[in-house]
C-alpha cells in the first residue's frame, strides 16, 4: 500500500494554504514595488521587498497547455484525459494547474479562464483548478 507523503508548508506558504481552505486564491505582493509573486517566498525576487498576500482575481489566459492521457496516480484515473496547462494571472504570475469543465479538445491558447476549487481528498485540501470564462 502507498502512501500519500505531504508536506507541511513553509512558513513564507501558510497564508497561501489557508486561502485555499476558504476557496480564496491569495498571492504575494511586493509592497515596494508592486510585482505579484507565485510560488510563495520570504522577500521579492525583483527589488527583495517585503510581501503581503492580497486576494487576487483568479482570472488569466491559457499561456500554453498538454492533454495528459496516462494517469500516474490513482487519484487521476478517472480524470484522463485531462488538460494541464500554464495559466498567467490577470495580476501577472503564472500558474500550473488543470484545466477543468472543458472536452481536451475545446482548449486553445490565449482562452480565459477562472479560478475554481477542487477538494483533494488525499491532502484534504482545496486546489485551485481553472475553467473556461
Amino acid at each position: 500500500m502507498s502512501q500519500t507523503y505531504v508536506k507541511e508548508p513553509r512558513q513564507e506558504a501558510f497564508e497561501y494554504w489557508e486561502g485555499l481552505k476558504n476557496k480564496k486564491l491569495k498571492l504575494q505582493r511586493c509592497e515596494s514595488c508592486g510585482k505579484y509573486i507565485y510560488y510563495p517566498r520570504e522577500f521579492c525576487p525583483y527589488d527583495q521587498g517585503n510581501l503581503i498576500y492580497e486576494e487576487v482575481s483568479g482570472k488569466g489566459k491559457i499561456l500554453s497547455y498538454t492533454i495528459v492521457e496516462k494517469a500516474t496516480h490513482p487519484y487521476f484515473i478517472s480524470k484522463t484525459p485531462y488538460v494541464l496547462a500554464i495559466i498567467q494571472l490577470a495580476e501577472g504570475p503564472t500558474m500550473l494547474s488543470q484545466v477543468v469543465d472543458a472536452m481536451p479538445e475545446e482548449v486553445t491558447f490565449d482562452m480565459q479562464v477562472e479560478v475554481t476549487f477542487e477538494h483533494h481528498i488525499y491532502k484534504d485540501v482545496n486546489l485551485p483548478v481553472f475553467r473556461p470564462v
